[in-house]
């Protein structure tokens, strides 16, 4: 097995695909291969033929007749990282908010830094606050609410939410100690990778009808063909639920809606489960209809 892997990699490598991609599509595709599913062996062979992973199979229903209307999982994995050289401009969290500094004034602020050891002061943390702690708690309590996330991460992945409300700590809206945040914030300054705090930003109210409970967002996909302008290519709206906490996420639960561009109009919000991209028209916990518009 180790020398098939071996090769696989060093002719993904030939073809120009990165270390990272690699890795990731080889455990990717060996684990779906090997797992219990609907689709048999041959079809899942079928589809790393045609560069799609096992799973796209069910995500897709892909057949011999559709399977040119996606882009392939090889495909994807081959632009990585996607924005060439300025990839880790984007994927840094702190690094992107001074990046987009002329737009500040739509970015959450941004409080805290941790790692390596250290909590620093950012851009927007008051100056009466100090770089501790206590710091992070006093500013919990003027705030009643803080967002913390992995400064380099995905998926709502190492996510938390910190809320003071009443006299009363909340942890991702479960209720919480001023001892265990304090843990938490020590843990992270031990830790390798680093973390974040910003404002805790609220939905929308054009969002909120539908879902209160998790900030809710909009994903627009802009993408540049070589000598031409950036141009919009779609656009999709994220709702939280129960299932999913204190995040929006696709992959933790989360319902999608396809926005039209041009009246920036969404509906028939959709819903991943068991790996299958299922209709959910309606809200599973609020009942309200999933659609509106920005």
């Amino acid at each position: 097995m180790s020398l098939i892997r071996f090769f696989v990699r060093r002719s993904l490598r030939a073809r120009g695909y990165s270390d990272y991609a690699i890795t990731g599509m080889i455990e990717n595709i060996q684990r779906e291969l090997l797992q219990r599913t609907e689709n048999s062996f041959l079809k899942k062979i079928w589809a790393v033929r045609h560069g799609f992973h096992p799973d796209k199979l069910t995500w897709y229903g892909l057949t011999k007749e559709n399977h040119l209307d996606y882009l392939s999982d090889f495909e994807y994995a081959w632009l990585f990282p996607n924005n060439g050289h300025f990839n880790f401009w984007l994927s840094n969290k702190v690094t992107y908010k001074y990046l987009l500094e002329p737009f500040s004034q739509f970015l959450p602020d941004y409080y805290f830094q941790i790692e390596r050891g250290e909590i620093l002061c950012l851009m927007d943390c008051p100056r009466s606050i100090p770089a501790t702690a206590d710091g992070i708690i006093s500013l919990l309590h003027d705030k009643g609410a803080l967002a913390a996330k992995p400064i380099i991460g995905l998926g709502g992945e190492g996510f938390f939410k910190f809320s003071f409300f009443d006299g009363e700590y909340f942890l991702n809206d479960n209720p919480s100690a001023e001892v265990e945040i304090i843990g938490l914030i020590s843990n992270w300054r031990s830790a390798n990778s680093g973390y974040v705090i910003t404002e805790y930003l609220k939905p929308h109210h054009e969002f909120a009808r539908i879902w209160s409970r998790t900030p809710n967002s909009m994903r627009i996909t802009v993408a540049r063909m070589p000598e031409e302008k950036a141009k919009i290519i779609w656009a999709f709206t994220r709702f939280g639920a129960q299932s999913t906490g204190v995040v929006d996420n696709t992959h933790a639960g989360g319902i999608i809606n396809l926005v039209d561009i041009e009246s920036g109009f969404f509906t028939d919000g959709a819903k991943i489960v068991n790996k299958k991209l299922i209709d959910c028209k309606y809200h599973p916990d609020t009942g309200a209809l999933v659609e509106g518009t920005v």
